[in-house]
């Protein structure tokens, strides 16, 4: 198998050698063929070109993808440690609130104590 692919591939590329070289340089080389090869290496030379193309453009997408994943999973962790901050944030002030209410409540106690002293002198 991997011969025939070698094979094929060597043959895509003489073709596409071929066909540059005439168009390109020497167009005599490329009247030198028949009408029916011309259309045969510029219908194998169209079709190397969409896979070509087809290729890149598949490792676009895949690239993207991959990209897109990327993505998606940096802002599900920014999103966690955004709740992480928040659940910090208001555990602190829960905390904060219960020590100012004990502050209080010890005021309080610390003046009824007060008011109870004066008012047995």
């Amino acid at each position: 198998m991997r011969i025939k692919i070698s094979e094929m591939l060597r043959k895509w590329i003489l073709i596409h050698l071929l066909v540059t070289t005439c168009l390109k340089r020497n167009k005599a080389v490329c009247h030198s063929y028949s009408d029916k090869e011309r259309e045969e290496i510029a219908y194998r030379l169209q079709v190397y070109r969409e896979e070509k193309l087809r290729k890149e453009i598949e490792e676009k997408s895949n690239s993207q993808r991959k990209n897109l994943n990327s993505n998606k999973e940096k802002l599900l962790q920014l999103w966690k440690r955004d709740q992480e901050y928040i659940l910090a944030k208001r555990q602190q002030k829960e905390l904060k609130d219960k020590i100012t209410e004990d502050k209080q409540v010890q005021m309080s106690k610390l003046r009824l104590k007060s008011q109870l002293a004066s008012s047995f002198n």
